[in-house]
């Protein structure tokens, strides 16, 4: 939920061109993130609990 004070970005309105060099950045800063290894192994934590979690929920359904 937005109040009303807070930004809002209507992604549809952003210029393909401008998009492309959002998601370029992105990727970058992402990349350079996960070469520091306590990143990676944050990540990898954090994957490792969700893997857990859905094969929980999974055999709940069952």
């Amino acid at each position: 939920m937005h109040g009303p004070n807070e930004p809002r970005v209507i992604t549809k309105e952003i210029p393909p061109s401008v998009q492309f060099t959002l998601a370029q950045a992105a990727f970058e800063a992402i990349r350079r993130d996960f070469e520091r290894p306590e990143v990676r192994e944050d990540y990898e934590r954090w994957k490792a609990a969700r893997a857990k979690a859905a094969g929980t929920a999974a055999q709940k359904s069952t």
